[in-house]
């Protein structure tokens, strides 16, 4: 049965003597083994919360990391069905414009993108600002991108139909690293930000 959890975060502040019992957050927020990822994505943001305990039944069976969510969307998004379906629904009305170190898009956000409280989807976000960023680092054709970390805050939630730029500018680049800032506005307001950084492999040229 879960009782509570306990984070590094936690531990940090708390002294020698501290029992767990005082530490802990009691009656933590957490996902099942059939609960979607989108959900879990989900659950992290509105909770501000680094990990997710897995149950099933009354039995934990496993621990979930935003990182490891933020890289099992990626993953997805790379895969030839899912990335189309991904394409048609988020990027089909955004317009795309090089900016210094980086790109913009901007357009619509589409009514796909609306979570079951009435507000756009924070996975579905996060999605985007992962591809923008990705894209910023590719579009030159040079490298693929394997992401290693992905920080993301949410600011103010938005509307479907919303008129948004995401913008993503490299702001460290080496030979086998980069790390991008990311961005999502809307009416001059800053709606999302995150921090990316990102393995790179040189492609190579197929003869």
């Amino acid at each position: 049965m879960l009782v509570g959890m306990v984070t590094s975060r936690d531990v940090a502040t708390a002294s020698d003597d501290d029992r767990i019992g005082d530490i802990m957050t009691p009656n933590p927020v957490f996902v099942t083994d059939t609960t979607t990822l989108s959900y879990a994505a989900h659950l992290m943001i509105w909770w501000n919360v680094e990990i997710l305990p897995v149950t099933r039944g009354k039995e934990l069976i496993g621990l979930i990391s935003r990182e490891d969510v933020i890289k099992a969307l990626h993953y997805m998004s790379k895969q030839p069905q899912i990335s189309e379906a991904i394409q048609d629904t988020i990027f089909r009305d955004f317009e795309m414009e090089k900016i210094e170190n980086g790109v913009k898009f901007k357009g619509k956000v589409p009514s796909t993108m609306i979570n079951q409280f009435g507000t756009v989807s924070s996975s579905a976000l996060m999605m985007l600002m992962c591809e923008t960023g990705i894209f910023a680092i590719t579009q030159n054709k040079r490298y693929d991108a394997v992401l290693d970390n992905f920080s993301v805050y949410f600011i103010k939630p938005m509307r479907t139909e919303d008129v948004i730029e995401v913008f993503a500018r490299v702001i460290e680049m080496s030979n086998n690293f980069s790390k991008v800032e990311i961005g999502i506005i809307h009416e001059k307001e800053e709606i999302a930000k995150a921090l990316m950084s990102v393995r790179l492999s040189k492609r190579i040229k197929m003869v």
